[in-house]
């Protein structure tokens, strides 16, 4: 490629015919170029500024300024003397000039890429030479490499990028810590760092430590079996920071990407990122395939740290202009699809993406002979094409990225003189149905036709339509109804079948969804109940209604209001809770449990199961048990931080389940685990082990037997320490979507066992026999955080539950800067609002707002109390005006008059806001000035700089600068 392109000072001006009527455009294939001449390269780097000043062309013999136009690669185009080229990829620029009428014109193109390599701040350098590229760092600052890796199926044997640590001096290290981050091309919170650090004993060694996102930098170190998370140690590697004999000096960073595990060096391996020993979050990998690697330097000796990074994957870096070689992906979704003769046809979808453009535009032709010497295009218009003659017809994809890298992609279609017949044909099924119960219609086929047919199916019955998916629907009034398919393929072409379906009415009410009820009413609680949606087809066609309500025990019932609180005045025992709509009942049978004794609570009576015997002592509630014992605490917990803590006594428990099922759908349960191993214990998430550890177990020659559940954000711990994402071991898991769940115990290996439970969400269960622990409180989605005036801010709502009291009162109050209380966008109050609401409303003001959810039980022992703020701090800076247009140049020798101004802020009080004055001289000297000081002397020729710069009262700065020439 040549280094360098110009444009001519002159430019023939090609005259033609229309020149005398409309503006004519005339390109010269000649050029002149001399020293003085604008000079276009076939290469710039991104961020680069391309000025045109001083460019000509020449009309009739005579240099005429150009005026430019810039094409960018993003497919605008831009006029003007100064172009900045902020994208990778190809660029055309025009210069024309226009005399009389006539355009003379001339258009080049380049490329711009990106410089191999960028640093975070000002004090990096880098030179390529035959080794590599040579780096200088200074402290603080972050090296990126430019040019995307693609790592692909890479292994252990392969190392991403090697780099050779070259102190300045043998023997005295520059620095002794290097991190070294592989990040995805396209997703920046997805990297894996490596970070080598010297031996603080042995400078001929150093210790290696890695980690994925959101994990800690750890390292295994063999030789102690000891695990290291973010201290000096790690994996120990005989390579060295001091340029040290007999140790290496080169390292590479080396990933597997079947295994996720890291090395430094070849068999050096520092940790494994998906080992669920070292880290609660396993890393996922490297979705793109493609990275990106950058180098920081820490611990310096010297001011400058010296490395070389050699090579890439195994390529040396020959080069530091990087542009855009690729071409992007092409996929095309053909079909096995044929054309029919005089028929228009769909042309295939298509798309493309490509690694630097992204997703990129694809266009498509279609040709006649394709690749022949008799090839001819065919019209296409409006994404289809239509066959003149049968025959093969091909269709070309061609996707161009930025850079004009081209994908090209061909799919043929074969035009028939005629189309093949579409039949659908009715297979077996039912023909009948009844009112508002899901029907069945029958099978239906499909042969013949061009490409993959797509059935649509409905019921027709007095000119109205009903949708039938997956091959069932409900129907809604009794008669005939006409079962309708069609099928339509590829080109457009469709058949239909009809069958005859009769509905017919039911002969009694069909109840909506099942009522939910808690597992067991506690006696003298206060408990609501919501009436069954009821649907009554018995007449022909729908009729909504909804259900009375009556409670039963005893052979005695008596009937009860929807939505009202009911005092559970029932004697211990089964109450049978019915739900009738005429004659016809729904009844569901729920236990009554008294928890208290003698008028006192016993907390023991929280729990329940089979096969169980419960006692409670100082410690705790005990549960006696054996194989195949179950026990449940009866009320629902908040899930969001639950907590349980249980001792499994010192023999007796094999193996126990700990199960937490959500409090409205069962459907969401995790279990987890616990089994006896070598006197400590595994632990398994639904079936799958997850981990093991050697502090807790089963025995009495196990360090404890005491277990701390938590359950927290999707994770689960047994140790109270360690938590692990359960969607690890299933990935079906996705969370509890009631933020409520029940505990439950399964004694899967116990003979003559016993489990002492402490305390539930931090609630003892023991003799103390009383409610010791406030209403725990969880909010949802995001809250607090700094926010700007003008922002809208959503409450999405909040859950507040004790564990032992079900009387709960629950609100939530929002007060401004000023303890006014906060008015939502509907015009509620949010002054003791109902806590489980949600609620928008705007900041309109500087300061803090506060937003306080407060729970009370029934005991008034203590309150939940949940609260938070929203800072609303003022990030405007003052502004600085200069008084008049100042003086530009001034001679050597001269006073610099600097200009006055003033300064304003949003908030801040003129008087309360803090000036400084300097002046930069052109040698580079800074000169603060006083208050009194309204004048420089130039005593040197250059730039002379004046800055005012000043701070609100919130601390945000201003800056304002003018500038003066002077001359001898």
């Amino acid at each position: 490629m040549k280094n360098k392109k110009k444009f001519a000072l002159a430019l023939c001006m090609l005259a033609s015919a229309s020149a005398l009527t409309a503006t004519a455009f005339a390109v010269s294939a000649q050029t002149i170029a001399t020293e003085e001449r604008f000079v276009l390269k076939d290469q710039y780097v991104c961020g680069e500024t391309l000025s045109t000043e001083g460019a000509t062309v020449l009309v009739d013999g005579k240099a005429v300024l150009a005026e430019a136009i810039l094409y960018r690669p993003d497919g605008v185009a831009v006029t003007g003397a100064s172009f900045r080229l902020d994208r990778v990829g190809e660029y055309t620029l025009e210069l024309f000039a226009d005399r009389a009428g006539v355009r003379t014109s001339v258009r080049e193109t380049f490329l711009v890429g990106e410089d191999i390599c960028t640093f975070s701040e000002e004090g990096g350098s880098y030179a390529l030479t035959a080794a590599g590229l040579n780096v200088t760092l200074n402290e603080g600052n972050r090296l990126t490499v430019n040019q995307t890796v693609d790592i692909t199926g890479i292994t252990a044997e392969e190392e991403i990028v090697t780099i050779a640590v070259t102190p300045s001096v043998a023997g005295i290290a520059d620095f002794t810590k290097i991190t070294v981050t592989a990040t995805d091309a396209e997703n920046p919170d997805c990297y894996v760092k490596m970070l080598l650090q010297a031996s603080p004993t042995n400078p001929a060694a150093s210790y290696g430590l890695a980690g994925g996102t959101n994990q800690a930098l750890t390292g295994y170190e063999k030789e102690w079996d000891r695990i290291h998370k973010n201290n000096e140690w790690g994996t120990y590697m005989p390579f060295t920071f001091y340029g040290t004999d007999g140790a290496t000096a080169e390292f590479g960073l080396r990933y597997d990407s079947a295994t996720k595990k890291v090395y430094a060096l070849e068999g050096r391996e520092i940790i494994d990122l998906d080992e669920r020993r070292y880290f609660p979050n396993s890393f996922a990998g490297f979705e793109s395939g493609k990275i990106r690697i950058s180098v920081e330097c820490s611990s310096y000796q010297k001011d400058k740290a010296n490395f070389i990074v050699k090579k890439l994957r195994g390529a040396p870096v020959t080069k530091t202009f990087i542009s855009d070689e690729t071409a992007p992906v092409l996929t095309v979704d053909k079909q096995d699809a044929y054309a029919v003769v005089g028929q228009s046809f769909p042309l295939f979808p298509a798309s493309a993406k490509d690694d630097v453009s992204g997703a990129v535009k694809v266009t498509a032709r279609v040709y006649r002979n394709y690749g022949m010497t008799n090839s001819y295009p065919v019209d296409s218009l409006g994404g289809a094409f239509t066959p003149t003659e049968s025959g093969v017809y091909t269709i070309e994809y061609v996707a161009k990225d930025a850079s004009g890298n081209c994908a090209i992609e061909t799919a043929d279609v074969r035009a028939l003189p005629a189309a093949e017949e579409l039949v659908l044909s009715l297979g077996e099924g039912t023909t009948e149905g009844t009112l508002g119960l899901p029907s069945e219609v029958r099978d239906c086929e499909v042969s013949g036709g061009s490409g993959k047919a797509v059935v649509t199916a409905v019921a027709v019955k007095d000119g109205m339509e009903t949708s039938i998916e997956d091959g069932v629907w409900i129907p809604e009034s009794a008669g005939e109804y006409e079962i309708v398919y069609t099928a339509t393929d590829y080109i457009g072409n469709t058949a239909t079948v009809k069958y005859s379906f009769l509905a017919s009415a039911g002969e009694e009410p069909l109840f909506g969804e099942d009522p939910f009820l808690p597992r067991y009413f506690i006696a003298g609680e206060r408990y609501t109940f919501e009436a069954v949606s009821v649907r009554d087809y018995t007449s022909g066609s729908r009729r909504d209604g909804e259900s009375e309500i009556y409670l039963s025990q005893n052979n005695g019932s008596r009937k009860i209001s929807p939505n009202t609180p009911v005092v559970m005045d029932f004697a211990e025992g089964n109450l049978t809770v019915i739900y009738r709509y005429q004659e016809k009942e729904l009844r569901k049978n729920v236990p009554v449990v008294s928890v208290k004794e003698d008028g006192l609570l016993n907390l023991g009576k929280y729990f329940r199961g089979e096969k169980i015997e419960i006692s409670v002592g100082s410690a705790g509630t005990a549960i006696g048990a054996e194989q195949g014992s179950r026990a449940e605490f009866i009320r629902e917990l908040l899930a969001e931080g639950l907590t349980a803590r249980f001792d499994v006594g010192k023999g007796g428990i094999g193996t126990l389940r700990v199960v937490l099922t959500d409090y409205v759908n069962p459907a969401e349960k995790v279990s987890l685990t616990l089994t006896n191993r070598d006197n400590g214990y595994a632990m398994l998430i639904n079936g799958t082990e997850l981990c093991a550890g050697k502090d807790i177990g089963f025995t009495k020659d196990s360090m404890s037997n005491e277990f701390s559940l938590r359950y927290e954000s999707g994770s689960i711990s047994c140790d109270g320490v360690n938590s692990y994402p359960i969607a690890d071991a299933d990935p079906s898991f996705r969370g509890f979507s009631s933020g409520r769940v029940y505990l439950e115990f399964y004694f899967d290996a116990a003979e003559n066992g016993t489990l002492t439970v402490k305390n539930v969400n931090r609630q003892p269960v023991n003799t103390a026999n009383s409610d010791r622990i406030p209403p725990r409180i969880v909010v949802s989605g995001d809250y607090g955080g700094e926010k700007q005036i003008g922002d809208e801010i959503v409450l999405e709502g909040a859950d507040a539950l004790d564990v032992l009291d079900t009387q709960l009162i629950f609100t939530l109050t929002v007060t401004d800067p000023d303890g006014n209380v906060v008015i939502d966008l509907d015009g509620n109050s949010l002054e003791g609002a109902d806590g489980r609401g949600a609620y928008r409303f705007r900041i309109e003001q500087y300061g803090s707002y506060k937003v306080s959810y407060v729970a009370k039980d029934g005991t008034g022992f203590q309150d939940g109390v949940f609260n938070y703020v929203i800072p609303v701090e003022d990030k405007t800076a003052p502004e600085i005006a200069f008084a008049g247009e100042a003086r530009a140049e001034y001679k050597k020798g001269e006073t610099i008059l600097l200009p006055e101004f003033r300064v304003s802020d949003n908030l801040s009080a003129t008087e309360n806001i803090t000036v400084y004055r300097y002046v930069t001289t052109s040698s580079g000297s800074n000169v603060l000035l006083s208050e009194e000081s309204g004048a420089v002397v130039a005593m040197e020729t250059g730039v002379y700089a004046y800055f005012v710069v000043c701070y609100d009262e919130a601390g945000n700065m201003g800056l304002a600068k003018v500038t003066f020439t002077v001359t001898e």
